[in-house]
Protein backbone atom coordinates (compact mmCIF):
# COMPACT_ATOMS: atom_id res chain seq x y z
CA UNK A 1 0.00 0.00 0.00
CA UNK A 2 2.88 1.87 -1.19
CA UNK A 3 1.43 6.32 -0.78
CA UNK A 4 3.47 8.58 -2.62
CA UNK A 5 2.20 12.17 -2.45
CA UNK A 6 3.94 15.04 -4.02
CA UNK A 7 2.74 18.62 -3.28
CA UNK A 8 4.65 21.85 -5.42
CA UNK A 9 4.62 24.95 -6.75
CA UNK A 10 5.81 24.15 -9.99
CA UNK A 11 3.14 24.28 -12.30
CA UNK A 12 2.76 21.42 -14.58
CA UNK A 13 0.00 20.95 -17.78
CA UNK A 14 -2.82 18.16 -17.23
CA UNK A 15 -0.61 16.17 -19.93
CA UNK A 16 2.75 16.75 -17.81
CA UNK A 17 0.96 16.28 -14.49
CA UNK A 18 -0.52 12.91 -15.82
CA UNK A 19 2.71 11.47 -17.10
CA UNK A 20 5.08 12.89 -14.26
CA UNK A 21 2.05 11.18 -11.77
CA UNK A 22 2.99 8.29 -13.75
CA UNK A 23 7.00 8.34 -14.03
CA UNK A 24 6.73 8.87 -9.87
CA UNK A 25 4.78 5.37 -9.47
CA UNK A 26 6.82 3.65 -11.69
CA UNK A 27 9.89 5.54 -9.60
CA UNK A 28 8.69 4.72 -6.06
CA UNK A 29 7.98 0.79 -6.97
CA UNK A 30 11.70 0.42 -8.23
CA UNK A 31 12.80 2.49 -4.81
CA UNK A 32 10.65 -0.16 -2.60
CA UNK A 33 10.86 -3.02 -4.42
CA UNK A 34 7.10 -3.21 -4.34
CA UNK A 35 4.23 -4.34 -7.46
CA UNK A 36 3.03 -0.88 -8.92
CA UNK A 37 -0.47 -2.73 -8.35
CA UNK A 38 -0.84 -1.38 -4.94
CA UNK A 39 1.46 2.20 -5.30
CA UNK A 40 -0.95 5.21 -5.14
CA UNK A 41 0.50 8.47 -6.43
CA UNK A 42 -0.99 11.95 -5.57
CA UNK A 43 0.66 14.95 -7.78
CA UNK A 44 -0.82 18.46 -6.73
CA UNK A 45 1.25 21.30 -8.57
CA UNK A 46 0.68 24.89 -8.75
CA UNK A 47 0.69 24.73 -4.62
CA UNK A 48 0.53 28.04 -3.08
CA UNK A 49 3.80 26.37 -1.17
CA UNK A 50 6.62 28.48 0.02
CA UNK A 51 10.02 27.54 1.67
CA UNK A 52 12.02 29.87 3.45
CA UNK A 53 10.40 32.77 2.76
CA UNK A 54 10.60 32.34 -1.11
CA UNK A 55 8.24 31.13 -4.01
CA UNK A 56 10.67 29.55 -5.38
CA UNK A 57 10.10 25.73 -6.93
CA UNK A 58 9.81 23.46 -3.81
CA UNK A 59 8.05 20.44 -2.65
CA UNK A 60 6.49 18.92 0.51
CA UNK A 61 7.09 14.78 -0.18
CA UNK A 62 4.49 11.99 1.76
CA UNK A 63 6.15 8.98 1.64
CA UNK A 64 4.37 6.12 3.33
CA UNK A 65 4.11 1.99 3.41
CA UNK A 66 4.00 -0.73 5.31
CA UNK A 67 6.97 -2.01 6.51
CA UNK A 68 8.98 1.32 5.50
CA UNK A 69 12.51 0.90 7.58
CA UNK A 70 14.18 4.05 9.30
CA UNK A 71 17.21 2.70 7.85
CA UNK A 72 16.42 3.36 4.66
CA UNK A 73 15.38 6.54 4.77
CA UNK A 74 18.42 8.34 4.06
CA UNK A 75 18.28 6.72 0.97
CA UNK A 76 15.10 7.21 0.09
CA UNK A 77 15.31 11.08 0.92
CA UNK A 78 18.56 10.86 -2.00
CA UNK A 79 16.66 9.23 -4.30
CA UNK A 80 13.15 11.28 -3.63
CA UNK A 81 15.39 14.60 -3.84
CA UNK A 82 17.38 13.11 -6.91
CA UNK A 83 14.08 12.47 -9.07
CA UNK A 84 12.17 15.92 -8.16
CA UNK A 85 15.54 17.68 -9.19
CA UNK A 86 15.99 15.78 -12.06
CA UNK A 87 12.30 16.12 -13.06
CA UNK A 88 10.98 19.17 -11.73
CA UNK A 89 14.13 21.12 -11.37
CA UNK A 90 13.50 22.00 -7.53
CA UNK A 91 17.06 22.24 -5.60
CA UNK A 92 16.91 19.28 -2.82
CA UNK A 93 17.47 21.95 0.06
CA UNK A 94 13.88 23.17 -0.98
CA UNK A 95 12.19 19.93 -0.36
CA UNK A 96 10.76 18.03 2.35
CA UNK A 97 10.12 14.12 3.06
CA UNK A 98 7.33 13.10 5.40
CA UNK A 99 8.33 8.99 5.73
CA UNK A 100 5.90 7.18 7.41
CA UNK A 101 5.84 3.26 8.24
CA UNK A 102 2.21 2.35 8.28
CA UNK A 103 0.95 -0.16 10.52
CA UNK A 104 -0.97 -2.99 8.05
CA UNK A 105 -3.60 -3.48 10.56
CA UNK A 106 -4.75 0.54 10.66
CA UNK A 107 -4.53 0.72 7.10
CA UNK A 108 -7.95 -0.37 4.94
CA UNK A 109 -7.95 -1.73 1.51
CA UNK A 110 -10.87 -4.01 -0.71
CA UNK A 111 -13.07 -4.24 2.30
CA UNK A 112 -10.69 -5.01 5.03
CA UNK A 113 -6.80 -4.24 6.26
CA UNK A 114 -4.00 -5.24 5.24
Amino acid sequence: MPYFSIKTNVTLGASEASDFAGEASSFACRLLGKPEKYMMVSVSHSAALMFGGAADPAAFVEFKSIGLLEANCKGYSKAICEFLESNLKISPERIYIDFKDIDARMFGWNKTTF
